[in-house]
């Protein structure tokens, strides 16, 4: 069978109506693998399917948002700048100007 016939039948299964669709059993290239659907794995797929139907705005939420977009770039950021200035003390180098740091900025 060669590759352009393949690819095509499954083109052509791609625009199968619904009820034929789900009634197909899905054949594999590398041999006959039979998946058992798993209810825990399904639903947690749907839930990330709908996540913007079911999100909701309260506190938690909020507090991660603030975590997770703010506060660890910040701390990430801060880390990775003390590091550069304590490794360019010990090294002899001037301190460099990190996203426009006003306490070390140079008049032109």
């Amino acid at each position: 069978m060669s590759a352009v016939g393949r690819s095509f039948r499954l083109a052509q299964r791609a625009f199968l109506s619904p009820g034929t669709a789900s009634s197909y059993q899905q054949k594999r290239l590398i041999g006959d693998l039979p998946v058992k659907p798993n209810k825990y794995i399904e639903d947690w797929g749907t839930y990330r399917e709908n996540v913007e139907y079911t999100f909701k705005w309260n506190a938690q939420s909020c507090t991660k948002i603030v975590v997770f977009a703010i506060l660890v770039p910040v701390a990430i950021y801060s880390v990775a700048v003390k590091e550069m200035d304590h490794k360019d003390a010990a090294y002899g180098r001037p301190k460099r100007d990190f996203l426009g740091d006003a306490s070390e900025s140079k008049a032109r």
